[in-house]
């Protein structure tokens, strides 16, 4: 709300001088910072996925543009 003063002291807990109320926002901190690092972790792992599958997925394009050089035969 405008013209409250708000300060955030020890732990994370946020302290609301105006109106005399004191919220603790420890949990919903800490469940935003697991949410941040998971996001982290997703976009670090779509990207390895996305790394590895590179030479695969040429090695499958080179066959469907290609078969027969794809293919070697014996002798």
């Amino acid at each position: 709300m405008p013209g409250k003063d708000k300060t955030e002291g020890r732990m994370g807990k946020e302290l609301d001088k105006g109106g005399g109320v004191a919220t603790d926002i420890t949990e919903r901190k800490g469940a935003e910072e697991g949410q941040r690092k998971a996001l982290a972790e997703a976009l670090h792992a779509t990207h390895a996925l996305r790394e590895s599958d590179e030479p695969l997925s040429n090695i499958a394009e080179s066959m469907s543009s290609s078969p027969q050089q794809a293919v070697r035969h014996p002798g």
